[in-house]
């Protein structure tokens, strides 16, 4: 009997052991996880503010090009006609833009899904 007790011992302590390494490494994992987790929303964060900024970049230079053409105009003709004009141009290209949005046929949207095939068949843009 004595033997038999030894035996359960020795497997009730492997037994202990094995759920404390067992809990080791979920630990370990859930910390490795949550260390990747948050790499990527730093690297989503970086990637966000950098298309903000470039956003507004682009405002400012699409604001310098209609201003100049603006200016263009004006030498050309009457001031609040070359207004006119650069607003009737500008509402035109809205237009177009909120047309093809509303058919669902974005440049933009099918540009972002070959960007995001190329990275799941692990090639790079």
């Amino acid at each position: 009997m004595s033997t038999a007790t030894r035996t359960s011992d020795s497997l009730i302590g492997s037994v202990r052991e094995l759920i404390t390494q067992t809990e080791r490494v979920a630990r370990a994992e859930a910390r490795a996880t949550m260390s990747h987790v948050i790499d990527l929303a730093f690297a989503s964060a970086r990637r966000g503010s950098v298309l903000a900024v470039s956003l507004l970049f682009g405002i400012v230079a699409g604001s310098y090009a209609v201003f100049a053409g603006y200016l263009a105009l004006s030498t050309r003709m009457e001031p609040w006609r070359a207004a006119l004009v650069v607003a009737g141009a500008l509402g035109a290209v809205a237009a177009v833009l909120g047309w093809l949005g509303l058919r669902g046929k974005s440049p933009l949207k099918s540009g972002l899904s070959d960007l995001a095939e190329l990275r799941s068949t692990g090639r790079t843009a």
